[in-house]
C-alpha cells in the first residue's frame, strides 16, 4: 500500500476514533441519507452539516473511504474482510479500542451510498478508457514545391484533436488526430446529439425512480 494511502487511512481512522458515539451515529445517518450520485465534496458538506465535525476532517474521511472501497472492488476484497484491511496499516496505534474501532469502520464501509459511489468509480475506471482531457489545436504548415528553389507554394491550416485518457484505469495515454473542418463539424453534431439523448434517457430513468449520474459528475479530485 502506498505511503500516501497509508497516511490518508491513518487520518481517517483517527477521525473515526475521536468522534463521540453521538457524532459517529450522526455521521453514519448523514452519509446514509445522501445519494450515491453525490461527489466527495457534497458528501463531506452534508455530513459536516449534520455532525458539526470540521468539514476538512470529513472530506479527508470520505476520500479515504472511497479510495479504499475503490481498491477493495479492484482487488476483489470480500466485504467481511474490508474492516481488517482498512485498519491493518495502523492497527498497532489503536491497541486499546481496537474492537470498538473495528465495529465503527465496519459500519462506515457498509454505508450503501458510499459503497455504490465507489463501485461506480471502479466500473468506470476499471472497464473503460476514461477521457481525462481534450484540446483542439489549430496549426499551420508551409507547403514547398518539389524543388528547393521553388520556395513556399502555400500554407496548410489544419486542426489536431488531442485526447488524453486513462486506459483500463491504469495507463495514461494520449491520442492525436489530424482533423479538417468537416471532421470538426461532424464531431460537434455527434456531441450535440449525444447530449440530447442523455437528457431524454435521464428524464425517462428518473420517472422510474432510478438513481442516475454521468461521468461528468465524477469529482475531479477523485
Amino acid at each position: 500500500m502506498a505511503a500516501n494511502t497509508q497516511s490518508a487511512l491513518a487520518s481517517a481512522i483517527g477521525i473515526v476514533s475521536q468522534a463521540s458515539p453521538a457524532q459517529f451515529e450522526n455521521l453514519i445517518h448523514a452519509a446514509t441519507g445522501l445519494p450515491p450520485t453525490a461527489s466527495p465534496a457534497e458528501f463531506a458538506a452534508g455530513i459536516a452539516e449534520e455532525t458539526g465535525l470540521p468539514a476538512g476532517d470529513i472530506q479527508t474521511l470520505v476520500r479515504a473511504v472511497l479510495t479504499f472501497l475503490f481498491a477493495a472492488y479492484q482487488s476483489s476484497i470480500p466485504q467481511e474482510e474490508r474492516p481488517r484491511r482498512f485498519l491493518q496499516p495502523v492497527s498497532k496505534d489503536f491497541p486499546k479500542d481496537g474492537e470498538a474501532l473495528s465495529e465503527r469502520i465496519k459500519k462506515l464501509l457498509s454505508v450503501p451510498s458510499l459503497r455504490i459511489r465507489a463501485k461506480a468509480d471502479y466500473l468506470v475506471r476499471a472497464h473503460n478508457n476514461e477521457l481525462l482531457s481534450s484540446i483542439v489545436v489549430t496549426d499551420q504548415r508551409p507547403i514547398f514545391g518539389d524543388l528547393i528553389d521553388e520556395g513556399e507554394q502555400g500554407v496548410l491550416i489544419y486542426e489536431n484533436l488531442n485526447l488524453t485518457y486513462l486506459e483500463a484505469g491504469r495507463e495514461l495515454r494520449t491520442l492525436s488526430l489530424a482533423c479538417d473542418s468537416d471532421d470538426l463539424k461532424s464531431l460537434k453534431a455527434q456531441i450535440d446529439r449525444a447530449l440530447e439523448k442523455r437528457a431524454v434517457m435521464e428524464s425517462s430513468l428518473q420517472r422510474d425512480g432510478r438513481q442516475v449520474w454521468f461521468l461528468s459528475e465524477q469529482d475531479d479530485e477523485d
